[in-house]
């Protein structure tokens, strides 16, 4: 059984911050951390929004959770919410091969010896990829002279 949806992207963007992040003042890693802790927060409201009705136990499990500055995931813990996600059997068949080739891997770690029979119902994905754009260029713009 999935213990649940883990989002922890890392990209070029991210890479670059943190390997310059020495030379940053301590108010511009705030302002970063604030910035990056507004994405989450918007990511977590959004995936809670695009949870499927009457789906009350998972969009309490959806949160963004706080590590240390600059370190946060997006998650969704329960035992079926990457199952409602991706869905099961035949839909997920059909559905994972469109997610990027990231959520593919991800996504074919829930796989089960049994199909099941569960139409997806993206709330998570959808979230990420619309509030992450947004969310690394308000950061770029707290790092512009």
């Amino acid at each position: 059984m999935a213990d649940g949806i883990f989002f922890k992207k890392q990209n070029a963007a991210f890479d670059k911050l943190f390997k310059d992040l020495d030379k940053y003042t301590k108010e511009v890693v705030a302002e970063l951390d604030a910035e990056m802790h507004a994405g989450l927060i918007d990511m977590e409201t959004q995936a809670k929004t695009f949870a499927p009705p009457g789906t009350g136990r998972l969009r309490g499990a959806i949160k963004a959770v706080k590590h240390a500055p600059l370190v946060y995931d997006l998650r969704a813990v329960t035992d079926y919410a990457a199952y409602v996600e991706f869905g099961t059997g035949p839909y997920a068949e059909s559905y994972v091969p469109s997610l990027d080739p990231e959520w593919q891997e991800y996504a074919a770690t829930f796989k089960k010896a049994t199909p099941g029979h569960t139409k997806q119902q993206p709330f998570f994905y959808p979230s990420i990829n619309k509030i992450f754009p947004i969310m690394i260029e308000r950061m770029k713009k707290v790092l512009e002279p």
